[in-house]
């Protein structure tokens, strides 16, 4: 390819740091595999491949890098004749297996087993899961928390009464954590808890203090400053609208004065805390002066009363300054700080501790997290004096060049480690090697990890920028520690989704805002032309492109929240539905303009755990196919799961009154009427606590007292009531003495629930999802550590979303042409065509998590409450107070670069949608925030804006808005009414008590009957499979025809097995998986030789074939020895393919007709759903669904014709093709449906080549079954 001037400039500098600032599209990871590639092969002395340290963010990343890096040397090699420098690409292509390419995680942790001595670490320890690290995180609080409470209890009593919660210490656990997780994300995690200690204790105490010093005041005395003159700004454009109403004016000029006077005091940054308290604590407003509103002019009137409330509003904005913080006492911070200072220390003695003990526990069960292992390395990599190791000036020998990919996503802590093996500017020495650096800082959205942005910047604004490679010298010389190099060009979009880009982003990032600047250097340039201007029309009618991007604004009339994500959804689903019907094409590389389908579509949502199921739901009642590719909502979102939850919970607390409920209705068919009834009784004196009535209690009472009822109904409710109760206890017994996972398998077999599950049609979703919980809670019986009640802990954290979720199984009848649903972080680094961003108008989450009481900040530190002796109530500190201030405006900055990350995904076309309460109220508003001189929003509107929709939009009206089209919702209007009508049905039932809220929308349970045996204790049930792959059809179809020449009954019992559920045997949640050594030598071959199939390159292997037999075994040799380096397969397997086979298949007639195909597509994987009564044979599952996989060898167009191919290494008895063909009758079947399915027609013509025969057999369509 062609490489830019800059890219060329990227691939080529050397002799210094280089940082490489690259926008979204620009090909940086491109440039990074050349410039690898030219140090490895081009240079004249070149390095190795395993002499460089490639860092990556992800292990995908990683490979690709590889894989990308492979490639370009195979494709030197195709240019190379030297002999020497053959042998030199191929002693490269070795040492890239065992190449230092991975993430900072891998090369720790290979860095501390190989040096065992030093680390103390070996292969007999693991690595430590989040759920489990929280688990361990909890213990060891509480462990301090217990500590601390018997050696000073007085002082924990004072805690209690800050942090306590109602009869629970559990706010003072959660306010040791929270320390403890913020020490974590330091590079020493006990220095930062004494520092955060430090700087609370050290402050007050003199009597010349003054709080504008303390970190603290520096900062929200800044703060002020810009919020001042933000605020200015907002009165002065005001001030301009009151110009026709003289009485406002002059209260307007004077509003301007006093704002002036008082942002003047703050300007210079060296006021002082006194000073600001006198100049905030006395500002004083004037009176607005009296303006008698003349009915007649209602547009004069209708301004008088906007300027009004936008004044008043803005007087709300001041007050809320001096409120917050010069309301009370000038000595208000130094007071809170003597009120709280033990309780810092408290906290802090505890934290220390509580970290203490969490690394001891780990260490005693052989166990450490990822952040151990870098903390680990660093340590080992710094000697006594704080420099560098022995170890590290190893590795500073080892590495000729470090590359670091991602750069913007490091933290502190990778930072130290890959300063103590490349040293720094002042610290080098002659063999350190250089590093290069590669990233966007506009796409640093993990901040929630510990990225640290701030480091990119730094280097960014201290770095030299070049333009050739004649500045790098003077660059150099003049004392920079590093050179820039800026990549803005982008390779991937379309010019219409770039203009929109930089619309969006001229108009709301700078310093103030974001942090960094937006400016002609970090706009993105269009690069894609010679993909699509060809296609894109009169540059100069932007307006009318059909690729222009939209902002959707859809008017909600006042609908709640769940009712907002429904109507978003069907517009969604309802211009989706436009699209596909041909309103535009896309081009496709190497193929030209074509339809767009569903799978060319994904919509990106900030959190899909909250919307994303019901997107799904409501584009699939839409007629548009949703493929769920990352198991979007969570595990613990689906209604199976949450009623399996429930009924594990009242098995650890049956008072708790919604399970019980859950568990009644969902599970036993407890009707409405029966729960009434129960409802209303009165337990008197038999309830089990005296302040409160459980359900629990009602329960008992109805059992006890219905057994004398009138009536037979009324004494067999009764009795069913009292069965449950004692089925409840007998289970509840149970629980301590055997593993959690068998407990679980018999809660869902309760009633027959699991199959109930399976037989609501939803392709094996439900029941895989009950599956997971068991594969999850099998896992935590293996870890041999807690019970029953650690596992409801467990269930606690994940439902909360405090503990890394756990993915739900993806539904397996989704066509491979569906739309996807993604969150934006799982975007980041991937692309699509079509990209809608939806939930643009929810807020952005910037409130600060009060976490009991305290707050706490990485830099700030934290932010205590104190107790108010007289009104005995918790106050918040000025500490407190301003975190609070500082979280939202840390979080805005990052948030902009999240919707950064969104607008950049897209190559084709882009539309944002979201949702108002009114409209055109809200357009106004947009446009009144624009200065009518600039067209652009102020810093103040911009920082105060926490939704996407609001940014994007005031940008669409503002001065470079040409390039977004902004419309309202079209498809909506008479699914408002429905809407607003079924939201008045659910509050009448919640009213009334209706206890069909209880039931999830799974299928109605049956009343429990005591008497009849469980699925559970039966040991199985026959049902039809939710999911069957093709081998397994074909061993059914090959029993069948072997029962009709032996015995009948063979395919019965083939079904009966295939169809029979008995509980599983039990492994961990992500277990390992059976190597391919497992299997037999025979199916080891065939598969390796499946493998060679699926990656040869049809083009060289006919040039190969076409030279003669000799050639075509070099080029099998060559495949093979490719794919070894590539890690497909070891050496060892290797020398099971047969090289006579393959090399016949490079020579065949078959393969030069692959060679010539118009189209070719190999390893198509598939899944759809078929009726199980045709595809079983088996007239009893009719009317039921089985999803089932495969994966096609291959598809290919010739002649205008889509031709099959599927390749058997099987062999064939007296060379009878048509008879062998027939065991695979069912399997091409299905083959041929995956076609139509995937490419919208049967195929013309199927074929079977036989590999060991060289032969090809075509395959009748009348002999195919058709699902």
């Amino acid at each position: 390819m062609a490489w830019t001037t800059n890219q060329q400039l990227a691939i080529d500098a050397e002799g210094a740091d280089i940082l490489v600032a690259a926008g979204a599209g620009s090909g940086k990871t491109a440039v990074l595999v050349e410039r690898i590639a030219r140090e490895v092969l081009a240079r004249t002395e070149p390095y190795n491949v395993d002499d460089l340290l490639v860092l990556t963010f992800t292990k995908a990343a990683a490979e690709e890098m590889r894989s990308r890096l492979y490639k370009r040397m195979d494709k030197k090699l195709e240019e190379t004749v030297d002999e020497a420098a053959i042998r030199r690409i191929y002693e490269q292509q070795v040492r890239l297996r065992r190449a230092n390419i991975g993430t900072m995680d891998s090369f720790c942790q290979k860095l501390l087993t190989e040096n065992v001595k030093e680390s103390g670490i070996d292969d007999s320890w693991s690595v430590c899961d989040p759920a489990r690290s929280d688990l361990l995180m909890d213990e060891a609080a509480n462990r301090a928390c217990e500590r601390y409470s018997q050696a000073h209890p007085e002082d924990y009593k004072h805690l209690m009464d800050v942090y306590g919660k109602i009869f629970s210490d559990n706010g003072i656990i959660d306010a040791v954590i929270l320390i403890v997780n913020g020490a974590l994300n330091a590079v020493y995690p006990v220095s930062w808890i004494d520092r955060c200690e430090r700087d609370f204790t050290s402050f007050g105490s003199g009597s010349n203090c003054d709080f504008a010093e303390t970190p603290w005041g520096k900062w929200l005395l800044d703060f002020l400053r810009l919020k001042l003159e933000a605020l200015l700004g907002e009165f002065k454009k005001l001030c301009k609208t009151a110009e026709p109403i003289e009485p406002y004016y002059d209260t307007a000029g004077r509003d301007i004065e006093l704002l002036t006077s008082v942002a003047a005091a703050f300007k210079n940054g060296t006021v002082k805390w006194n000073d600001a308290y006198d100049i905030c604590s006395n500002i004083s407003f004037s009176r607005l002066n009296s303006f008698k509103v003349n009915k007649e002019d209602p547009e004069l009137a209708a301004l008088a009363e906007s300027y009004k409330s936008k004044r008043t509003a803005l007087k709300g904005e001041v007050a809320k300054i001096s409120g917050s913080f010069f309301s009370n006492d000038r000595n208000t911070p130094l007071n809170d700080r003597a009120q709280t200072v033990s309780d810092v220390r408290a906290l802090c003695e505890m934290a220390r501790d509580a970290y203490g003990e969490f690394q001891n526990i780990k260490a005693v069960e052989r166990l450490y997290d990822y952040a151990d292992m870098e903390r680990k390395a660093l340590e080992i990599l710094t000697g006594a004096d704080g420099g560098p190791s022995e170890l590290a000036l190893s590795y500073r020998r080892k590495f000729s060049e470090v590359y670091v990919d991602e750069y913007q996503d490091n933290n502190e802590l990778q930072e130290k480690i890959l300063d103590a093996i490349c040293g720094t500017p002042g610290d080098r020495g002659p063999e350190a090697p250089f590093r290069f650096m590669v990233g966007d800082v506009k796409q640093s959205i993990y901040g929630f990890r510990g990225s640290c942005p701030e480091l990119f910047m730094k280097r960014y604004r201290e770095y030299t920028v070049i333009n050739a490679l004649s500045d790098i010298p003077a660059a150099i010389g003049a004392g920079s520690p590093g050179i820039k190099i800026l990549l803005g060009e982008n390779f991937r979009s379309r010019r219409e989704i770039i203009d929109s880009v930089n619309a969006v982003f001229d108009t709301i990032m700078n310093e103030e805002t974001a942090g960094m600047p937006y400016g002609e250097a970090e706009h993105l340039v269009y690069g894609a032309k010679d993909s699509y201007d060809a296609t894109s029309g009169d540059p100069a009618d932007r307006r009318n492109s059909p690729y222009r991007t939209e902002m959707v604004v859809i008017d909600s009339q006042g609908l709640s929240e769940p009712a907002k994500t429904i109507l978003e959804a069907y517009e969604i689903a309802e211009r989706i539905k436009q699209i596909i019907a041909g309103e535009f094409k896309l081009v496709e590389k190497d193929v030209g303009p074509r339809p767009v389908r569903f799978s060319d579509i994904t919509i990106l949502i900030r959190d899909v755990k909250k919307a994303g199921s019901v997107f799904a739901d409501t584009l699939r009642s839409r007629g548009v196919p949703v493929r769920d590719t990352e198991s979007r909502y969570g595990l613990f979102k689906y209604p199976e799961v949450r009623v399996l939850t429930a009924f594990l919970r009242i098995l650890d607390n049956p008072l708790d009154d919604i399970p019980l409920l859950t568990v009644l209705v969902n599970i036993y068919g407890f009707g409405g009427e029966l729960l009434t009834r129960i409802a209303r009784l009165d337990p008197g004196k038999t309830r089990l606590d005296p302040k409160t009535v459980y359900l629990y209690d009602k329960l008992r009472c109805f059992a006890e007292r219905g057994q004398t009822g009138p009536n037979a109904a009324c004494r067999g409710e009764a009795e069913l009531t009292a069965a449950f109760l004692a089925r409840l206890e007998t289970l509840r017994s149970l629980t301590g003495r055997r593993p959690v996972a068998e407990t679980i398998w018999e809660c869902m077999n309760e009633n027959g629930f699991a199959d109930a599950v399976v037989r609501q049609n939803d392709l094996g979703v439900g029941y895989g999802n009950l599956m997971r919980v068991l594969k999850l809670a099998s896992g935590f019986d293996g870890g041999g550590r807690g019970g029953y009640c650690d596992f409801i802990r467990l269930l606690d954290m994940y439902e909360s979303g405090d503990s890394k979720s756990i993915s739900a199984e993806p539904p397996e009848g989704s066509s491979d042409d569906a739309v996807s649903i993604s969150t934006i972080h799982k975007s980041k680094g991937l692309d699509y065509q079509i990209v809608f961003i939806a939930q643009t108008y929810k807020h952005s989450d910037q409130k600060s998590r009060d976490n009991g009481g305290l707050l706490l900040h990485k830099e700030l530190g934290l932010g205590p409450e104190r107790l108010d002796t007289e009104k005995r109530r918790r106050v918040a500190t000025a500490m407190k107070k301003t975190i609070k201030f500082r979280i939202p405006a840390d979080n805005h900055a990052e948030e902009q670069r999240v919707l950064y990350v969104a607008m950049t995904r897209a190559h084709e076309k882009m539309i944002l949608t979201g949702v108002v309460d009114k409209y055109q109220k809200f357009i106004d508003q947009c446009a009144y925030a624009l200065d009518p001189d600039t067209g652009l929003p102020s810093d103040y509107n911009v920082i105060n804006t926490d939704d996407y929709l609001t940014h994007v939009c005031t940008a669409a009206l503002g001065k470079h808005g040409e390039s977004i089209a902004l419309r309202q919702g079209q498809f909506t209007a008479e699914l408002v009414e429905q809407l607003k009508k079924h939201a008045a049905e659910a509050a009448d039932n919640k009213k009334a008590g209706n206890f069909e809220t209880f039931r999830f929308s799974l299928p109605p349970m049956p009343r429990w009957d005591p008497s009849r045996v469980t699925a559970a204790d039966e040991g199985s049930v026959r049902v039809p499979p939710v999911k069957i792959s093709v081998s397994e059809l074909k061993r059914l179809s090959n029993a069948a025809l072997a029962g009709a020449e032996e015995d009948a009954g063979t395919t019965e019992l083939t079904l009966e097995r295939l169809t029979s559920r008995k509980r599983p045997e039990l492994k961990p949640l992500d277990g390992g998986q059976t190597s391919v050594r497992d299997a037999k030598q025979a199916a080891m071959a065939g598969t390796l030789l499946h493998c060679c199939l699926e990656h040869i390159d049809f083009v060289r292997a006919a040039g190969a074939g076409a030279e003669g037999i000799d050639a075509a075994g070099r080029y099998a040799e060559e495949l093979i020895a490719d794919l070894t380096a590539r890690r497909f397969f070891t050496a060892e397997d290797a020398k099971l393919i047969s090289r006579p086979i393959l090399t016949a298949f490079i020579c065949s007639e078959f393969a030069q007709e692959l060679a010539r195909a118009d189209y070719l597509k190999r390893e198509v994987p598939f899944t759809f759903s078929c009726d199980s009564g045709v595809l079983l044979d088996a007239p009893a599952f009719a009317g039921r669904q089985t999803a089932v996989q495969g994966v096609i060898d291959c598809v290919y167009r010739a002649g205008g014709r889509l031709i099959l191919a599927d390749y058997k290494s099987d062999r064939v008895k007296d060379h009878d093709y048509r008879a062998h063909s027939k065991q695979y009758l069912i399997q091409l079947s299905i083959y041929a449906e995956a076609c139509r399915r995937r490419f919208g027609a049967l195929p013309d013509k199927i074929v079977l080549y036989y590999l060991r025969d060289g032969k090809t057999y075509e395959i009748s369509a009348a002999e195919l079954k058709r699902l």
